[in-house]
């Protein structure tokens, strides 16, 4: 797998979550720069798992490609980050009713999603 292929899937990432502009060079300064994106506790922590989805499901599907010669497909990479994404934080947050198809058609399930529970 190429890296064009790793800088596609951060670019596609980083735009479904609505953020553009310069990838920084190292990975340090992403490390550093990915924790100063966001604000408000629960932004802050999906980030951070989204963060840790993206670099799992990367290296899990590069070394598909490498030691079961499967096709690098961008597209079912990123579905799967956002699969994980909402699995990991319906652990942390039980009521968090969000599935990665969900948060395939837009971030705003997380930007705007609150365990505020509503009773009729």
């Amino acid at each position: 797998m190429q890296c064009v292929f790793a800088w596609k899937l951060w670019l596609k990432s980083l735009s479904w979550w609505g953020i553009s502009g310069c990838f920084p060079k190292t990975v340090d300064d992403m490390c550093y720069r990915w924790s100063t994106i966001v604000q408000g506790k629960f932004r802050k922590h999906s980030w951070q798992l989204f963060f840790t989805c993206i670099v799992w499901s990367l290296w899990l599907h590069q070394n598909d490609v490498v030691f079961n010669d499967a096709t690098p497909d961008l597209q079912g990479c990123f579905y799967l980050i956002l699969h994980r994404l909402s699995l990991w934080l319906k652990i942390d947050r039980n009521t968090f009713s969000y599935t990665g198809m969900n948060l395939g058609i837009s971030s705003d399930g997380i930007k705007f999603w609150n365990n505020r529970i509503t009773h009729s």
